[in-house]
Formats: structure tokens, C-alpha cells, sequence
């Protein structure tokens, strides 16, 4: 009994385990789906330049790549079917100028030739969000705090200067998490140096997420037509494809943990065959009975082969609770640890892994004593008896 009591405790450490583990990279998985979902849509595709290539190995700075205009957007646009919008963006880093003092901060432009910001995802605190002419800005709170430094007044009608031209502050926004001191401008008003020097990409969005794959097909044929050499200079992202690589990603982080903590369900399969092995000589006497009476060697066989299949299962469906009660258990410690809300996820397919599990275990371990004790003989069984 204590044997059998061992070899089922080394079940259940080994299956919890395995449970514990793959619960929570279930929540990280579904966790990474939520965030790319809410800060993005799986209805964008994106066509950027490739900004580095590999030559033989090594990665170079490639800076001889076509650029994208809003002549390019024009173009495609009415090549398209079935999109909600199309624009052209650029970002990246300048010095910005308070006009009437001597105020200036680096900051992030951002520029668009989208006449507002309904396609971007942040909250307007005041002001508005479309361009009203070609010089108008609009600010983050943390950059539009900085700009107003000890003043009691609004930033609103501000005058900046950013790459030697002059803006007026028409709205200010407050994005998720945002931090960063940001200005949004018209594609229009940058020179054409500045957009050479930043590559701009154009940003789709389909009507429906059913459409992104055509629309990307479209798009590809568009590239082929226009441009020359288009998986060297350019690529084409989807959300989905992000979400792919991250799930990707976790299936092998899955794997991986999941062939650590099996070593441990495999030392509890070795428990059970060596218990079937005391068993089998303990029960000697039983089998040369069972032989003489008549008994196959598939009876006997079956029988070790269900008693380990019962054990192996008892064990996995306890180590299947325990392992759900830590993974909930963990949920906090690893809330306080990343501060994220994240949450341990059960999916059918663990309980299915686990269920499959059981029963190899059963049969793989139980195997060897099924298959010694059905070779014996009833005068054998006799004379060892």
C-alpha cells in the first residue's frame, strides 16, 4: 500500500506541475492577445521600409530605400476595395521651441497626412483633434505641461517652431500610459529631407478583419508594380501576423517547460512500473491460480495493464486539481511581481494533454510487469511459491 501510495504522490508532484506551468503560460498567452488587441487593430496593415538587411550574416543600415509618399497613398488608394482608411505616417525625434521665450525641449514628432487623429487611438483633453491648416499642432499633456512652465495660461494657440518652421497648438491629447512629450503634425509641413530621413509607412485599415488578407494581396501586387527589389526594401506587417509570432512564441516557451517539468511525470511512471514489478512477484501465487484455471496471457496482461492505467489516472485527475489550485494560487504573487492583470488560463487543450497523458503513462510503465507476469507458468509460479 505505501509503495502504491509513493508511486501515485510522484504522479500527482509531476502532473501538478505540468499544470501549474502550462495554466499560467495559457494566461500569458491570452494576456499578450488582450494588449495587442486593445492597443491595436487587427484591422491594420502597415507597409514600412526596411530600415536594416542581412548581408551574409550581417546585419547592415540600409539607406538607399524608395520612399513613400502621399503620391504613393494616392495611388494605392484607388487601388483598394473594402478599406475604412489609408494614410501616411512618419515619426522620430526633434528640438522644439516655445516662440516668445526662450523654452525649448526635445520631443517626438509624429506627422500624418490624415486631416485628424480619428484613426489613432488617444484621448483629446482639450481642443481638437483635426488639422484646421497646415501649420496646426497638437501636443501630449506631458509635452503641453512643459510648454506652459510656470504660466497660468492654456497652451492653446501657442506658437512652436520645430525643424525651422512654425506651428500653432490646436488640440492637446493624453494617450494610454502616456508619458512621452509628443507633437503631432501634418504630413505636409515637413520638408522633404526630413520625411527622406524618417521613412514613412502607410497605415490601412480594412472594414472588416475577414478583409485583411485580400487587401495584403492587393497591396503585395501594388508593391510589385511600382517598386523594384520589394522584399529587400519593404514589409508588410498585419496585427494578426503580430499576434501569431507571439503565440509563436509561447508555444515554445510552452514546449520547452513543459519537457522540464514532464522529467518529473516520467520519475512517477517509474514509480508505478516498479511498484507492478513487487506486485507481480508478491502475486505470484495469484497468477500460477489464474494460469491453471485457464487464464490467457492477454488476461493477465490486461489486468496489470488496467490496475496501471487506473493508478497513472487516479494520480494525473489528483494532480490535475492541486495543479489548478497553485496556478491560482501564483496569480496574485505574480500580479504584485509585473503589475499587470493578468490571469492563469485552463484551456481544453492542457485538460486534453493531461487525459492523454494518464493513460500513456498507464500503458507505457505497465507494459514491462503486464508482459512478466503473464509470462509465467503455473509450475513456475508453484516452485517459486
Amino acid at each position: 500500500l505505501l509503495h502504491t501510495f509513493l508511486s501515485i504522490l510522484g504522479i500527482v508532484i509531476g502532473v501538478a506541475a505540468l499544470v501549474t506551468i502550462l495554466s499560467l503560460i495559457d494566461g500569458m498567452e491570452n494576456y499578450a492577445r488582450s494588449q495587442i488587441t486593445e492597443t491595436t487593430s487587427l484591422r491594420t496593415i502597415i507597409i514600412e521600409n526596411k530600415k536594416r538587411q542581412n548581408i551574409d550574416g550581417v546585419w547592415v543600415d540600409n539607406n538607399d530605400y524608395p520612399v513613400l509618399t502621399s503620391r504613393h497613398l494616392e495611388d494605392l488608394e484607388s487601388k483598394l476595395n473594402n478599406i475604412s482608411s489609408i494614410d501616411c505616417r512618419t515619426t522620430g525625434s526633434a528640438m522644439i521651441t516655445a516662440l516668445g521665450d526662450t523654452l525649448s525641449t526635445a520631443t517626438y514628432f509624429y506627422a500624418t497626412s490624415a486631416d485628424s487623429l480619428n484613426t489613432v487611438r488617444i484621448n483629446m483633453i482639450s481642443g481638437t483633434h483635426t488639422f484646421e491648416h497646415v501649420s496646426s499642432a497638437i501636443v501630449s499633456k506631458t509635452l503641453a505641461e512643459v510648454l506652459k512652465g510656470q504660466s497660468s495660461q492654456s497652451v492653446l494657440g501657442k506658437k512652436v517652431s520645430m525643424h525651422g518652421r512654425e506651428y500653432s497648438i490646436t488640440g492637446i491629447f493624453e494617450g494610454e500610459k502616456e508619458s512621452r512629450r509628443r507633437i503631432v503634425v501634418p504630413l505636409s509641413s515637413l520638408s522633404d529631407t526630413i520625411i527622406q530621413n524618417n521613412a514613412p509607412k502607410l497605415v490601412i485599415e480594412a472594414e472588416k478583419v475577414e478583409e485583411v488578407e485580400h487587401i495584403k494581396e492587393d497591396v503585395e501586387s501594388w508593391l510589385a508594380t511600382n517598386f523594384e527589389d520589394v522584399k529587400q526594401h519593404f514589409n508588410i506587417i498585419t496585427n494578426k501576423m503580430r499576434v501569431e509570432q507571439a503565440r509563436k512564441g509561447l508555444v515554445m516557451f510552452k514546449l520547452i517547460m513543459g519537457l522540464i517539468t514532464g522529467i518529473a511525470v516520467v520519475v512517477g511512471g517509474i514509480g508505478i512500473m516498479n511498484v507492478l514489478l513487487i506486485s507481480v512477484t508478491e502475486r505470484t501465487t495469484e497468477i500460477g491460480v489464474r494460469k491453471a484455471a485457464g487464464a490467457k496471457r492477454f488476461d493477465i496482461m490486461l489486468q496489470f495493464l488496467s490496475e496501471s492505467v487506473t493508478v497513472s489516472m487516479f494520480g494525473s485527475f489528483v494532480g490535475l486539481i492541486l495543479g489548478i489550485l497553485v496556478a491560482k494560487a501564483t496569480v496574485p504573487i505574480v500580479k504584485i511581481i509585473v503589475d499587470v492583470p493578468f490571469e492563469a488560463g485552463f484551456s481544453i487543450s492542457t485538460l486534453g494533454i493531461i487525459a492523454i497523458l494518464a493513460v500513456l503513462i498507464g500503458i507505457v510503465f505497465g507494459t514491462y510487469p503486464a508482459m512478466r507476469a503473464a509470462k509465467l507458468t503455473p509450475v513456475e509460479a508453484i516452485r517459486r511459491e
